[in-house]
This record gives structure tokens, C-alpha cells and sequence, in this order.
């Protein structure tokens, strides 16, 4: 339930006040979202599954790794950016 109230705590005033043509400001919601769905997948398997492992911890790897490498895609330079001296 805490993690639920600091991500509607940073996602809310996002939403309301900031600029979407900057792809840093989509970056933080998608990441934010993307690392709380990961965590309450963790404890909703830890609560209602009754399996005090959790997620699995490959799966919170590949889904941490996963959510790197868009990151990199999306904030990396276009080829068209890079201009030759």
C-alpha cells in the first residue's frame, strides 16, 4: 500500500504540471509505472499466492534489464543528430 501511495504521489503532479514534448518527463512516468507494476506483481504473489519467495528473481531481472534497454533506445541520439565536423 506504500508503494502505491508514493508512485500516485509522484505520477499525479507529473500528469497535471509538466511538459510531455520532453521525452525525459515520459521516461519517468513509463519507468515509474513500469517498476511499480514489477513490485506489486512481487507482492501481490507474496500476499495472495502465499509464496513468501515472490516474483521470481529472474523475472524482476529481466523486466529491470528489459526497461534499461528502452530507456537506451529512447534517450540514445539519432544517427541524424550527430552531426560531423
Amino acid at each position: 500500500m506504500g508503494g502505491l501511495i508514493i508512485i500516485f504521489s509522484t505520477v499525479i503532479p507529473v500528469l497535471l504540471f509538466s511538459n510531455f514534448t520532453n521525452i525525459y518527463i515520459l521516461l519517468l512516468l513509463f519507468t515509474t509505472v513500469w517498476l511499480g507494476i514489477i513490485g506489486f506483481l512481487d507482492d501481490y504473489i507474496k500476499i495472495f499466492k502465499n509464496n513468501k519467495g515472490g516474483l521470481k528473481g529472474k523475472f524482476k531481472i529481466i523486466g529491470q534489464v528489459s526497461l534499461g534497454i528502452i530507456c537506451l533506445l529512447y534517450t540514445s541520439p539519432s544517427p541524424r543528430d550527430q552531426r560531423g565536423s
